[in-house]
């Protein structure tokens, strides 16, 4: 059963105020209410793959049944501080632009929920967003896998340690300018 109410409040922690009628906002609830669930949030829609990518008829029959709901974000659920956090990361990432959700939701589906390796992932998603440049389209899956899988904090470390004798260059070449 699909928990209305709390994909209600996630968008009220998002700072969306969905109009039905758009279709870019529709297509932004999808993938941002799919990315939550690949990221465990206990939503309870059902997804499967459409051309515009991860698509949930059940949600939409929700938000075109409780529009009123949808629109001014009243619900009775509250989200845990993690919760919060969670959605903030994903706004950060992909500051609700559709064209990179819909890119990330549909490599999300491809690498998550069929399990495709990342290669595989990436080729399905270029062979399916076509309309989306290369760049959009590694811009989109590069935003995918830092909302769903960020690096530790010894990951980072160790990218620092990688890139730093680049950023020393860099640095010295706008220096001497």
């Amino acid at each position: 059963m699909a928990d209305i109410e709390k994909a209600i409040a996630c968008l009220k922690a998002l700072d969306f105020y969905f109009d039905i009628s758009q279709f870019e906002h529709r297509l932004i609830v999808q993938k941002v209410i799919f990315l939550l669930q690949l990221k465990g949030f206990h939503l309870g829609y059902p997804y499967g793959l459409y051309v515009r990518g991860p698509y949930s008829p059940s949600l939409a029959s929700d938000y075109y049944h409780q529009k009123e709901e949808f629109k001014s974000l009243i619900t009775g659920k509250d989200l845990t501080g993690e919760e919060h956090q969670i959605i903030q990361n994903l706004d950060k990432i992909f500051n609700k632009k559709a064209s990179y959700l819909e890119i990330g939701g549909t490599y999300g589906y491809f690498a998550y929920v069929l399990s495709y390796d990342p290669l595989k992932a990436m080729k399905m998603v270029k062979k399916m967003k076509s309309q989306y440049s290369d760049s959009q389209i590694a811009i989109g899956i590069s935003k995918a896998k830092e909302f769903l899988y960020p690096p530790t904090e010894e990951e980072k470390q160790l990218l620092e340690n990688e890139t730093a004798p680049w950023k020393a260059v860099a640095l010295n070449t706008l220096l001497s300018d």
